[in-house]
């Protein structure tokens, strides 16, 4: 019973719960069960309501209620220890990708980076403020590794996504999608917050330019992402209108990557095949994600 009792899921209302216990202590009264109300709140607290018919012979015991009561403890316990375990799983989450943050590659040398895990520990840093109002929407595409430096591609993806997070009033659809072009790597980071005005979207890439109120942003933001973004060989370009942004990085495979794909379309000529994820495709694919 306690397997099957601590496993069940129920969200209720509180109007729904109020009416699922008139109902319950209107079943024990009916089968002549002693103090039905508190009997009635105490099967809703372990979430027995389910199979009351099978709890009846012991309900009609002297100690019915004293073996539910302890019944009770027992999954708050479990339920204590599941959210510990929960909390700790979390929390290694959480420091591997402040591991994985901090890592500066010393020797100046591009790296193999996997993308995919990039956007990741991005998002696993900034797990606390999106679990409050903004769900997640994630489209990842198995792409091979690109050759780059993860602490500064690590950069990009903080600063577009906590723009985007402000964008939203920290409520709203983030929608991520990772998708391979013709030799390059396409990363798209698309939110419903208010857009850009279009005189904005013009100077937004400059140094110094801030729509923030003094003290709040430097202006350097996009700078330092269009910087990064060009070092690795890459462009960033940007859509915007109310409710609905999208940034999107396109950085070039590694050479060993592009010539895999290029004999793959080679071979793939005439036979109807060919590269999603140019900037209509994209365009639509957020529209669904973030704007349903």
């Amino acid at each position: 019973m306690l397997t099957q009792q601590s496993d069940r899921c129920c969200l209720l209302s509180s109007r729904e719960r109020r009416s699922r216990r008139r109902s319950l202590q209107q079943a024990l009264e009916t089968a002549a069960i002693p103090g039905a109300r508190s009997l009635s709140e105490q099967l809703m607290a372990i979430q027995a309501q389910w199979n009351l018919e099978e709890l009846l012979p012991l309900l009609r015991e002297a100690n019915g209620l004293a073996f539910l009561q302890g019944l009770g403890r027992l999954l708050e316990l479990k339920h204590s220890s599941q959210d510990i375990n929960i909390a700790a799983e979390r929390a290694s989450k959480v420091v591997f990708a402040l591991k994985t943050y901090a890592r500066y590659d010393h020797m100046g040398e591009p790296l193999q980076v996997n993308l995919e895990a990039s956007l990741e520990t991005i998002l696993t840093l900034y797990q606390n403020k999106l679990k409050q109002g903004i769900e997640v929407h994630r489209s990842y595409e198995a792409i091979p590794e690109i050759l780059g430096y993860p602490d500064e591609l690590n950069q990009v993806w903080m600063n577009l996504i906590h723009n985007a997070i402000q964008a939203m009033g920290d409520a709203g659809n983030l929608g991520i999608v990772l998708r391979q072009g013709p030799g390059c790597a396409r990363v798209s980071i698309a939110d419903s917050g208010c857009g850009i005005p279009e005189a904005v979207q013009a100077r937004m890439f400059e140094p110094f330019f801030t729509t923030k109120p003094p003290g709040e942003g430097s202006g350097l933001g996009l700078d330092i992402v269009k910087k990064i973004v060009e070092k690795h060989g890459g462009h960033i370009q940007v859509s915007s209108r109310p409710s609905y942004t999208i940034f999107t990085v396109v950085l070039p495979l590694a050479p060993q990557a592009a010539e895999a794909q290029e004999a793959d379309e080679v071979q793939g000529e005439g036979q109807g095949e060919g590269q999603a994820g140019d900037g209509d495709t994209m365009d639509r694919l957020f529209s669904t994600m973030v704007l349903g």
